[in-house]
């Protein structure tokens, strides 16, 4: 199935009474002739106020992408999450950043959809969109409970893990913390670094909509472990 201008349209209509309760703004629907990228959202601001110009917002999508129907819903909703946040303002760290990939997965789990970051399909028809645990590279962080009360990410190399493992976490006022590895693709907008100098603000929310995907893990000798004593994520507590 390739895209048309009646399932863009059809598409997009619903979704935004279903998901967005009809509070996205109207957009350009064009084609592309990119083999490279399935969707993209693209639009111009106002030099003087900075706000966007609506005549501005548009949507464009491969006329060589060729998948089944859902794959190609998908992809438009993804593009959809692109227009909510822009349209609402909202802050993000980069273009599939924080604020991206949690409202991504709350769509995911609340509406049984399969909105990845990054379409991999082929063009022939062969390919499908990844999924959402789609492994990556391997990332250790450390979360922790400030005494401020807020939670912060420390992302770091898994050779920064072991130089980190005691005093990383005093440097950043940390209250309590727990180590953690994954491969999850949302985590890594966090730009990991050896030495640990920088930490994440992140909020409770997008802890909660994430920590399935992340192992609690322990040190013993040189080796890392995952933590016997860690929970599941339904009886783990965020004061840890």
């Amino acid at each position: 199935m390739l895209f048309t201008y009646d399932f863009i349209r059809e598409t997009f209509n619903r979704f935004n009474q279903e998901i967005f309760n009809g509070e996205l703004p109207g957009v350009v629907f064009l084609f592309s002739s990119s083999r490279r990228a399935a969707g993209k959202y693209e639009y111009r601001a106002n030099r003087l106020t900075g706000k966007t110009l609506p005549e501005s917002r548009i949507m464009r999508f491969s006329k060589y992408v060729d998948e089944e129907r859902n794959v190609l819903e998908d992809i438009v909703l993804h593009e959809m999450i692109h227009l909510c946040i822009e349209s609402k303002r909202i802050r993000d760290s980069r273009a599939h950043g924080v604020a991206f990939c949690s409202l991504m997965e709350k769509i995911n789990a609340r509406h049984n959809r399969n909105v990845t970051l990054k379409y991999h399909g082929t063009h022939d028809g062969s390919g499908s969109e990844a999924a959402n645990s789609d492994m990556g590279r391997r990332l250790a962080f450390c979360l922790m409970r400030q005494r401020n009360g807020k939670l912060a990410l420390l992302p770091t190399t898994l050779q920064g893990m072991f130089e980190l493992w005691t005093k990383g976490p005093r440097s950043f006022d940390a209250m309590s913390y727990r180590w953690y590895m994954t491969r999850h693709s949302c985590f890594a907008v966090f730009r990991r670094s050896a030495d640990g100098r920088r930490a994440y603000i992140v909020e409770d929310d997008f802890w909660k909509a994430h920590r399935q995907y992340a192992c609690a893990v322990t040190m013993e000798g040189n080796a890392v472990r995952k933590d016997p004593a860690y929970q599941t994520p339904e009886g783990e507590e965020l004061d840890i």
